[in-house]
């Protein structure tokens, strides 16, 4: 089975990433989503660059953990191989 690329952008973020980012810096993850760090210093998101939205929040969960909560609220059917 293909990993889509919403998975393969998650698989790609860790707790040492968000801890080296830079207040304002984006990473690009793969040829649809990056990572953007707001310049308060505490908050991230995953943005979808086909649709130029800010569309998962990503933050801290316990130890080595990310947590990614849906914002957007992508259709089932959205097809993220593309």
């Amino acid at each position: 089975m293909a990993i889509d690329l919403l998975e393969q952008a998650m698989d790609k973020i860790s707790k040492n990433m968000l801890d080296n980012m830079v207040k304002g810096e984006t990473i690009s993850l793969n040829k649809r989503f990056e990572l953007y760090q707001y310049l308060d210093g505490e908050s991230f998101t995953l943005t979808d660059k086909k649709y130029d939205e800010q569309t998962i929040s990503v933050q801290y969960g316990n130890g080595e953990e990310i947590v990614f909560t849906d914002v957007y609220g992508y259709d089932d059917n959205e097809n993220f191989d593309n």
